[in-house]
């Protein structure tokens, strides 16, 4: 299970989740499944500008180039 997430609030019209509420409420309860794979963000354009993958990497996610 990959969790989709916006990059940045301008990504969509709505669904936006702080990087600070995904860090300490959503992913320590999300990533007790066995079935956690990781996070997933839309869209690389929003995330170089908004830093958002940044503030998450080493906490929770593993980088990974394709």
């Amino acid at each position: 299970m990959f969790l989709g997430l916006l990059a940045a609030p301008k990504a969509a019209k709505s669904g936006y989740v702080p990087a600070a509420l995904l860090n300490s409420e959503i992913l320590p309860v999300i990533k007790k499944s066995s079935k956690y794979g990781g996070v997933m963000l839309l869209s690389k354009f929003c995330d170089d500008r908004s830093g958002y993958s940044s503030s998450i990497i080493g906490i929770h996610v593993h980088s990974q180039a394709l």
